[in-house]
């Protein structure tokens, strides 16, 4: 599983293989948002009802945020090594 920029978008390779979490919001100008919050190890079933913070572990976690209304994905984030 890997993230790779090329032009300035991001690839996820084999998206399947990462726990994910979904936050669904409208914000105040009536536009939903989907937070997705990606994993790609998990312990226990803690990440079901809380939202884990995991320092450094690369490519293996990452977030985004989902614009539905305006089709946009944007705040693009990964982890850094430690």
């Amino acid at each position: 599983m890997s993230i790779y920029n090329r032009r300035g978008i991001n690839i996820i390779v084999q998206p399947e293989k990462y726990f994910k979490q979904f936050i669904v919001v409208i914000n105040v100008k009536g536009e939903k948002i989907v937070w997705v919050n990606c994993m790609c190890e998990v312990f226990g079933d803690y990440w079901k009802k809380r939202i884990p913070i995991v320092n450094d572990g690369g490519s293996c976690y990452f977030r985004l945020k989902i614009n539905l209304t305006k089709k946009v994905v944007y705040d693009f984030y990964t982890n850094g090594l430690a």
